[in-house]
């Protein structure tokens, strides 16, 4: 029962950001500085959606359903858990996001739906290490110079 109701949660979680993303982002579009823009937006975003399911924010519990591997869940009971990019790119992992291979301006998509605002640097980096991790797989696409990868559930 408890898996269904987190299930609802997270389904009108996920509609609310999807509506509420343009809106967020047309109100922010005048702040020129774009780290500021971003965090500007992705507080909002995660206020909405705390004050909407009635949480204040990340909990342990959703940190262990983040963590992807037996190891990555000891490390999160042992408090090593995943924070940031890499935990939010997990989380969607965990929904299924990673079933079909995606690149790295598709993944910084859905976290913008989402309503978190990173860097392409800092999402190529996350995916990386997730993929040194053993969480996510790399695969080369294409033969262009640089490299291209896409990012698929193991």
């Amino acid at each position: 029962m408890d898996a269904k109701i987190n299930e609802q949660l997270a389904k009108r979680g996920l509609e609310a950001a999807r509506a509420y993303a343009p809106k967020i982002e047309s109100v922010v579009a005048h702040v020129q500085d774009k780290e500021l823009r971003a965090a500007i937006g992705g507080a909002v975003m995660g206020w909405l959606l705390a004050a909407m399911t009635g949480g204040s924010g990340p909990t342990e519990e959703r940190a262990l359903r983040s963590a992807g591997t037996v190891e990555q869940r000891t490390k999160v009971a042992k408090g090593e858990s995943l924070t940031g990019t890499q935990g939010r790119i997990m989380e969607m992992a965990d929904e299924g996001f990673f079933r079909e291979p995606r690149q790295v301006q598709q993944i910084r998509d859905e976290l913008r739906v989402r309503g978190y605002h990173h860097n392409r640097a800092d999402v190529r980096m996350s995916l990386l290490r997730l993929a040194r991790k053993k969480l996510l797989r790399r695969i080369p696409v294409g033969n262009a110079r640089p490299k291209t990868f896409a990012y698929v559930q193991r």
